[in-house]
């Protein structure tokens, strides 16, 4: 069980002394009536005063409003295909930029995909021949995992240089619906294969978006190797014992991307990201699945249930004794406290979430935003904003409304805000 508001618990307290004093109250009263009568005095009503207490204790934790249970609604989620053609050859290890080519180019994908909202992203590798490291997927946590991982070298694929076998491994990559489709190659352009020109024209006829990136300087560098014996890296030479250099070909990778109607992105990798994420806004993001969310179900209606049931009782056990006056307090003490639980932000919250399964994201914002002025504190209040405003495509407004609930009480909450 857990508690929107927990903080009115500590009410209970208050409870607690109210019936110390009104105990103590009586014990007085019949202390002092027994010096001035010498008649048995009236029976003090601690029936109804216990089930007042208990009203009283039942309205604070409805007030509290306990949560156990979930129950889960669908979200839609929309979103463009995003598939990374990536240079794993010998060459991508040299040092032309900090720290090296490889290295640049995996912080430069990781950063983009840290950018992707509801997009699919996958990853081919090509060196001597290609392979697809991973098929479009919506998790971008292990996307971005996986992109980390990817060393230079021979290791999945066979050695040397393919470009045109990257490419066309992605080209069949991306899937049929109707979802933008982005294509992002990034190279040093050492060898692009047997048939870039044939693969370019494929490219430009399927009509997929493809953005070139340069990994490397056209001054070059020298290919890194490990030589059995040798401590560390020592460079690559030819049969001649001449130390091989690598170096950008700017001119070839703009010829390809202009011959596949895309765009060159240039070789600052660090503008790579928002590059992608420029050209990705272009894209129609279509549906592609529906992903479950779960919330938690609030049940304060059982206590206050309870409250209004014993305050009933306690009003009709003080009616048999005619005491007026008891019956009003519990009465008016019961509204106040069932004040607090009866809660605009609730019902809000409830009409925003039947908006938002409906696929009315628009009015799902406008309520949850309603919910959220009521409770400004309510995590999932914010985290249920920011899966509308995500469905919406506004991501950065997705993030501030995440982050709302990254203080919240709950570790479920703060992983979900995260």
């Amino acid at each position: 069980m857990s508690f929107a508001q927990p903080w009115l618990l500590s009410l209970l307290v208050v409870v607690v002394l109210a019936v110390v004093v009104w105990l103590r109250g009586i014990r007085s009263v019949r202390g002092a009536l027994r010096g001035l009568s010498r008649g048995a005095a009236a029976r003090p009503p601690y029936l109804a005063g216990a089930l007042v207490a208990l009203a009283a204790a039942a309205a604070i934790v409805a007030a509290a409003q306990p949560r156990w249970g979930t129950q889960e609604t669908l979200i839609p989620r929309k979103g463009a295909q995003v598939i990374f053609v990536l240079d794993v050859s010998r060459s991508m290890a040299v040092h032309d930029v900090a720290p090296d080519r490889m290295a640049a180019a995996k912080q430069a994908l990781i950063a983009t995909v840290g950018r992707l909202g509801g997009d699919r992203v996958g990853v081919v590798i090509f060196a001597g021949d290609a392979r697809t490291r991973f098929p479009l997927t919506s998790d971008l946590e292990a996307a971005v995992q996986i992109i980390a991982s990817i060393e230079p070298g021979p290791v999945l694929v066979d050695g040397g240089t393919s470009a045109s076998s990257g490419l066309d491994i992605a080209i069949d990559g991306f899937d049929g619906t109707e979802a933008g489709r982005l294509m992002v190659l990034i190279t040093d352009g050492d060898d692009l294969g047997a048939d870039p020109a044939g693969v370019a024209q494929r490219i430009r006829d399927s009509g997929i978006e493809l953005i070139v990136a340069g990994a490397g300087t056209p001054e070059g560098g020298p290919i890194p190797v490990f030589e059995a014996g040798a401590k560390g890296e020592a460079p690559k030479k030819d049969a001649q014992g001449n130390i091989l250099i690598s170096k950008l070909n700017e001119p070839f990778l703009r010829a390809l991307a202009v011959a596949a109607g895309g765009r060159y992105a240039g070789s600052d990798l660090r503008s790579l990201p928002g590059i992608v994420e420029g050209r990705l806004t272009t894209l129609n993001r279509a549906r592609f699945d529906r992903q479950a969310f779960t919330f938690p179900v609030e049940r304060y209606q059982w206590f206050a249930g309870a409250a209004l049931a014993l305050v009933a009782l306690a009003l009709l056990v003080e009616h048999r004794r005619g005491r007026r006056l008891a019956q009003v307090a519990g009465l008016a003490c019961l509204v106040v406290i069932l004040g607090g639980c009866q809660t605009r932000a609730y019902d809000l919250n409830e009409q925003g979430r039947e908006a938002l399964a409906a696929g009315d994201a628009a009015s799902a914002i406008a309520l949850f935003r309603e919910a959220q002025a009521q409770q400004p504190d309510d995590a999932q209040v914010s985290l249920n904003l920011a899966a509308a405003l995500h469905e919406a495509g506004r991501y950065e407004e997705a993030a501030q409304a995440a982050r709302r609930a990254l203080n919240a009480r709950e570790a479920t909450q703060r992983g979900k805000a995260f």
